[in-house]
């Protein structure tokens, strides 16, 4: 690679192109346009509708009961209706239940249908301010929230179970056990051994494998044998 310096009297075409934008004079617009646009520029896709819940699920008898005063035919059944219902009020056409715990200082949970109980949970367990709880932790964040459902407990914990990034992040836990140390300081010192077969006969009558692996290097050694008897384990070594 060679630089060679040009001197500035023969550079003119340089020079030219330089002073040919000083030479331009530059109009600035003080008016602000303004363009009105009736279409999107872009294709978005669509988002996610919300649908709302109309179906009242297992809400129908309570709410039913509490209305009109509507009781099954069966008189074990109208029992057990009329000693629920004493748990839930309505306000305003929603459901709610009453709750007697100090976790939430609401004294009323919103009673929620099928399909707002999954909205609910995967808001809380893995939207923006989710923290990937486990079952139990969840059913008591959505209490606190002020939502209730029956089975809640159960589909809280069915949630988690079936959460892909909590089986990929999850820390392992494993059950205490006691450890079976096996101390070998140097080379050769102890090996692990055994007998494989019977296997299938081959050539001079050999049907047993003998492995032997040294518990320091875990270094393998095998041999074929006809017979399996000690003084051919003792010859092997």
């Amino acid at each position: 690679m060679r630089f060679q310096v040009v001197p500035r009297s023969a550079n003119n075409y340089a020079d030219s192109l330089a002073s040919l934008e000083a030479a331009v004079e530059f109009q600035f617009r003080w008016e602000i346009p303004i363009e009105h646009f009736t279409n999107p520029n872009i294709q978005q896709p669509a988002g996610e509708v919300l649908r709302l819940d109309t179906s009242a699920g297992w809400r129908s008898l309570i709410i039913s009961y509490l209305k009109d005063g509507t009781l099954p035919d069966d008189r074990a059944d109208a029992r057990k209706l009329q000693h629920i219902a004493t748990r839930y009020i309505i306000f305003r056409d929603i459901l709610y239940q009453k709750s007697y715990s100090n976790l939430h200082p609401n004294p009323y949970l919103r009673c929620l249908g099928p399909e707002e109980t999954w909205k609910v949970m995967q808001e809380i367990h893995d939207g923006d301010c989710g923290n990937h709880v486990g079952g139990r932790s969840l059913n008591h964040k959505v209490i606190n929230q002020g939502y209730y459902w029956s089975k809640m407990f159960d589909d809280t914990k069915d949630y988690v179970r079936k959460c892909p990034q909590c089986h990929m992040f999850a820390l392992a836990s494993n059950p205490a056990k006691h450890l079976h140390t096996l101390c070998s300081p140097w080379l050769f010192m102890q090996w692990g051994q055994d007998v494989v077969g019977s296997l299938p006969r081959a050539q001079s009558h050999l049907r047993f494998l003998l492995a032997t692996t040294d518990y320091f290097t875990k270094w393998i050694e095998a041999i074929p044998l006809s017979e399996v008897s000690g003084q051919q384990i003792v010859k092997f070594f």
